[in-house]
């Protein structure tokens, strides 16, 4: 059970991060991106959570298997794997875009460069205002994730809250910063980026596991009997 839950968490962030990145591949103006982007990142957590829940957990972020470390839900032991298997399909996601785009020639990589996590000269607000984003975000992310999933849940799919939860989280973060809130996904991502954006990524697994702690300890005190 355990290699197939890591193997659901490596195709469920491997599915996310692919249709992040698909996202470029539409030339819009910039609020068009951005609800373009968070609609494809909803739609893709509301189907892989419904497929893969029962098999994983759905967590398909580190932040959020280290937010139910934090809150007693998720076994310390197992997160190591589950961190590990998300980057990976993160990883393998940008890696086959990148290599279908140097194939085809169709979307410079320019393009994508709004899917590009980072502050300052590299994003639109600044370390703390992006940092203190990607922590309240996440923290409130945790809550929906954690709310929809607990025994007492009003009855209905999980898989749709946290999908446009996340969506709901993201579009509204992005019009203030570059965000983010999964670190798997910022590390894809930097793989297109230029060399100076590198050495921010720390931000972008700081901030969001920083908050999926928050979040889930607020989460076990709101919602555990």
């Amino acid at each position: 059970m355990k290699s197939r839950a890591l193997a659901g968490e490596f195709i469920g962030t491997f599915t996310l991060i692919a249709a992040i990145l698909s996202a470029s591949l539409a030339n819009h103006s910039q609020a068009d991106g951005l609800l373009t982007l968070s609609l494809l990142i909803g739609l893709s957590l509301i189907v892989m959570t419904h497929a893969l829940f029962n098999i994983s957990g759905a967590h398909f972020n580190p932040a959020v298997t280290l937010g139910l470390v934090a809150s007693g839900h998720f076994d310390t032991a197992d997160a190591v794997g589950y961190v590990i298997a998300q980057t990976l399909g993160a990883l393998a996601a940008a890696a086959l875009f990148i290599g279908l785009l140097g194939a085809t020639g169709t979307v410079p990589l320019e393009q994508t460069s709004a899917l590009i996590n980072g502050y300052g000269d590299n994003g639109r607000a600044t370390l703390l205002i992006t940092g203190l984003i990607e922590i309240l975000f996440m923290a409130l992310f945790m809550i929906v994730y954690m709310g929809s999933t607990s025994q007492n849940a009003f009855e209905g799919s999980p898989a749709i809250a946290i999908g446009l939860g996340f969506a709901l989280l993201y579009l509204t973060a992005s019009q203030v910063s570059s965000a983010s809130l999964n670190p798997a996904r910022s590390s894809a991502t930097i793989l297109l980026a230029q060399p100076s954006t590198w050495a921010q990524l720390w931000l972008f697994w700081v901030g969001p596991i920083t908050g999926g702690i928050i979040g889930g300890l607020t989460a076990k005190w709101l919602f555990d009997e």
